[in-house]
């Protein structure tokens, strides 16, 4: 196999596992309803212009775009961006845009460490981004457990829920203090 094919498996692997995932917090009740290749788009032109691998909604109605990558490679983070940010534009319900990376990526010190400066650079305000955060997919997983929590003990949304970066759960790759 050549190195695309790999790779070409390895995020397909990666898109799997997290499905996987998602599903199982819906049978839980965890969240309302989980959809993968979530489409959107403009009415005046074509309706399934803008894609996010990955959807799920709360039980108040608040949406998340869940975007998934073995790696952060700038050309691949543009697209993420312009499809979030138009998703989010076209849906107002979406309050948050997430990059999930799989667990493994701390094994791999350039990857780990392009994935930490990449978030470092939306937590520090140090360009625009329509994506909130990034994690490792236990790290989303655990984020979504935790605001599911908080919503079934409270009636706020999102905008009041701040995880610190001492928190086992809920704390974005970069170990920064992330707003969910």
């Amino acid at each position: 196999m050549n190195p695309n094919q790999l790779k070409s498996i390895n995020g397909y692997n990666n898109n799997m596992s997290l499905l996987q995932l998602l599903q199982k917090l819906q049978e839980e009740r965890i969240i309302a309803f989980c959809k993968s290749d979530y489409r959107n788009g403009y009415q005046e032109y074509d309706t399934s212009q803008f894609f996010a691998p990955f959807y799920i909604e709360f039980f108040n109605g608040e949406g998340w775009l869940i975007f998934a990558s073995t790696s952060i490679r700038n050309d691949r983070m543009n697209n993420q961006q312009w499809n979030s940010f138009h998703i989010r534009k076209l849906a107002p319900n979406i309050t948050k845009a997430y990059l999930t990376m799989p667990d493994e990526i701390v094994e791999n010190q350039r990857e780990y460490q392009s994935a930490k400066s990449y978030n470092k650079k939306i937590d520090d305000h140090k360009m625009y981004s329509s994506i909130d955060g990034v994690f490792t997919q236990s790290q989303l997983i655990d984020a979504i457990i935790r605001y599911s929590e908080h919503l079934s003990s409270s009636k706020t949304s999102s905008e009041d829920v701040v995880c610190e970066p001492s928190a086992p759960y809920g704390t974005s790759i970069s170990g920064s203090k992330v707003q969910l």
